[in-house]
């Protein structure tokens, strides 16, 4: 079997570092992004801020694992 894996250069892996870093900051830039979650057991609700303090809250029976 021939070995056709070729290690990475320093310069191919520093292209690839500033291509993840970049897409990490359009993708914090564009996509919604929890600041906390809580359960509130008063209504039964999982609550989750957003960094743009939007909050979204759902009965946790509705979240997958989370019944009982």
């Amino acid at each position: 079997m021939v070995r056709s894996w070729k290690p990475a250069t320093d310069a191919e892996i520093g292209r690839q570092y500033d291509f993840a870093v970049e897409a990490g900051r359009a993708a914090d830039a564009a996509e919604p992004r929890a600041a906390s979650a809580r359960y509130d057991r008063a209504t039964g609700r999982v609550e989750v801020e957003l960094r743009n303090r939007c909050l979204f809250a759902f009965p946790a029976e509705m979240g997958q694992g989370l019944r009982g």
